[in-house]
């Protein structure tokens, strides 16, 4: 069945931007429901969609489209994490090494990961909460509405933009610079 759906997915142009490689199409998991301690390389969760990720091991990239939700907990992640649009992400207790990057989404949570690269939040419209993080990279935060929360956080630099309500939180500890709304936290 999972086999009929991706090769109807592939068929219509969807499911990953292979151009036509089936043997890269084979490398992305589809995910609409759960998974477990499974290892997979590449992950795209479809629009209005919700995928569980716990104790999988993605050796690449995680997509999640317009309207999907991502909850993953005690992940490993050798790629970045991408969404755009997404209705929630929520990403605890792993270990990324690559980029988080959230864009016009409704809310997020990323609480008590290790994370080798940077965060950065765009012009999300709910409550965002980072929390917790070993960061070896910097949180960019830029026009994001609803809130956000940046609180006992190892990171290189942090950095607010034009967010509305200002963001707050405490208990950081920044190698680098503080700019703008993050000056103080």
């Amino acid at each position: 069945m999972k086999r009929r759906l991706l090769l109807l997915l592939i068929s219509l142009g969807m499911g990953c931007s292979c151009n036509g490689n089936a043997e890269a199409a084979a490398k992305e998991t589809i995910c609409t429901s759960a998974l477990g301690t499974s290892v997979v390389k590449n992950v795209l969760v479809p629009s209005n969609t919700t995928c569980g990720l716990n104790g999988t091991t993605v050796t690449g990239d995680i997509t999640v489209m317009r309207g999907a939700r991502l909850k993953a907990r005690r992940v490993q992640i050798n790629g970045d994490i991408e969404a755009n649009g997404a209705v929630r992400v929520d990403i605890t207790d792993s270990v990324l090494k690559g980029d988080i990057e959230l864009r016009e989404g409704r809310g997020a949570r990323i609480m008590n990961n290790e994370i080798r690269g940077d965060i950065e939040l765009e012009r999300n419209r709910g409550l965002l909460m980072v929390s917790g993080n070993q960061i070896k990279g910097d949180i960019t935060a830029k026009e994001n509405l609803g809130g956000l929360q940046i609180s006992r956080n190892n990171v290189d630099d942090l950095e607010c933009f034009n967010n509305r309500p200002v963001p707050n939180g405490y208990g950081n500890t920044v190698k680098g610079s503080r700019k703008e709304q993050c000056r103080n936290l």
